[in-house]
């Protein structure tokens, strides 16, 4: 019995250890677009992982910590359009705003994952090819890769 406690520890130890380097593809259910929470909310509310330079889509398409309902991106005004990609800072966060906390601002736009908030989907086109522009899908480790995601559902 001992030796299945230790085996176990190392296991969620292991765990504890990797989960954070993981990002989990699970495209948001709702988003508005030129919107972001209120000063007072982000402040009740801070994220609990900033992702730098990455796409709006990226933010959109991929759950960043555990427990995430919600992520706000701001748009890098210098890379709006970046390879056909807005390029900015996503904000994952493990509470949702209501609508009435949220304010408008072309800067910013907002994803839910709780299946009843925003506009229906992600609001975001496909990941994009950082180098070319071309449309394409990242992996459950991030890697990227041109092309339609095999493991999608086709309409």
């Amino acid at each position: 019995m001992l030796g299945l406690s230790r085996n176990l520890s190392v296991i969620l130890s292991l765990i504890v250890l990797i989960l954070p380097i993981i990002h989990i593809d699970a495209k948001s259910t709702g988003h508005f677009l030129g919107k972001k929470p209120t000063a007072q909310w982000m402040k009740a509310n801070p994220a609990r992982k900033v992702s730098k330079d990455i796409q709006s889509a990226e933010c959109a398409y991929n759950l960043r910590v555990p427990g995430q309902v919600f992520a706000y991106f701001q748009v890098d005004p210098t890379k709006a359009r970046y390879n056909g990609a807005p390029y900015g800072t996503c904000f994952a966060c493990a509470a949702t705003p209501t609508t009435g906390q949220l304010e408008d601002n072309p800067g910013y736009n907002v994803f839910f994952w709780d299946g009843k908030t925003g506009q229906p989907g992600p609001g975001t086109g496909p990941i994009k090819n950082p180098k070319t522009g071309a449309n394409g899908y990242e992996n459950s480790r991030g890697v990227y890769f041109d092309g339609k995601d095999p493991t999608e559902k086709q309409t």
